[in-house]
């Protein structure tokens, strides 16, 4: 049993707290969110590859306070952890450990929110286009493909394939440079090479980490947009690794990433001009 996961059973009914929390919208959401009378605080604990890069804690805070309600607050535990973390201090309500006394207390209290600030419901309402877009192109995309699958004499067709031209990623103080970027008519998608559904999955999460810092800026935890299209990551075999109506295509979309499930140049291009007639339509 997780050191969290023990403190919450010691300091909350269980009622009143989820470990590892589900939500449809989310790739990558807090570890706990613990929640009472117009009370909701989400707790974030650093994975492996945030440790590695803070960037991706930041793309996961982002997510989160999009996706949470804007009266939700955020702790950070960061047990032993320094460097660039506490560039990240203001951006969470809380940068503590479990060890602190304090802890209980504030994510008790509503009213509270620390160094962080109350979400912009306006900037909430603002990526539900950007997520209309992205899912809709994946949706026009899986279609395009399955119908030239099914047909009985597809034509030849130019195939895709990774020339990694990608370049570092920057949002303020936090980098990231993404593998597997590839340009297409000048524009910078992501390839994912994997060849079965958990390296398909992997390689999704880090794609839509990219497109989250390239399409955000935090200041004391409020992720403001800025003017970015929808970002396009092709994979030979999503068809069959990741159901278009289920998470991992969903929580893609709400981070901006569409998934195109071919590697076929014709089908991308009508994409990317897709996508040009869908923003303007919006």
């Amino acid at each position: 049993m997780k050191e969290l996961e023990i403190f919450l059973q010691e300091h909350f009914s269980e009622s009143d707290f989820v470990y590892k929390p589900e939500h449809p919208l989310l790739l990558r959401g807090p570890d706990a969110l613990v929640s009472g009378t117009g009370n909701l605080c989400a707790i974030f604990v650093p994975n492996g590859w945030e440790i590695d890069n803070p960037a991706h804690l930041a793309t996961r805070l982002i997510s989160s306070r999009l996706a949470l309600p804007e009266h939700c607050r955020t702790v950070l535990l960061a047990d032993g952890v320094g460097g660039d973390f506490f560039l990240l201090e203001r951006d969470f309500g809380l940068f503590t450990s479990l060890g602190d006394s304090a802890l209980p207390k504030f994510i008790g209290d509503s009213s509270d929110f620390g160094s962080s600030r109350r979400m912009e419901r306006e900037i909430q309402a603002g990526v539900l286009k950007t997520y209309d877009i992205a899912l809709t192109l994946t949706e026009q995309s899986y279609r395009i493909t399955r119908t030239r699958r099914s047909s009985s004499s597809p034509e030849p067709s130019r195939r895709v394939h990774s020339n990694n031209k990608s370049s570092p990623l920057e949002s303020g103080f936090l980098k990231y440079s993404p593998r597997n970027r590839i340009e297409i008519e000048g524009r910078p998608m992501s390839f994912l090479s994997g060849k079965n559904r958990n390296n398909v999955i992997q390689q999704l999460m880090f794609a839509a980490s990219g497109a989250i810092l390239e399409r955000y800026t935090l200041d004391t935890g409020i992720p403001y947009p800025k003017e970015k299209p929808v970002h396009v990551a092709i994979s030979p075999v999503a068809a069959e690794a990741i159901d278009m109506r289920g998470k991992y295509a969903h929580g893609a979309a709400f981070s901006g990433t569409s998934l195109i499930p071919t590697d076929d140049l014709e089908t991308i291009q009508s994409v990317i001009e897709l996508n040009r007639y869908v923003s303007e339509s919006f």
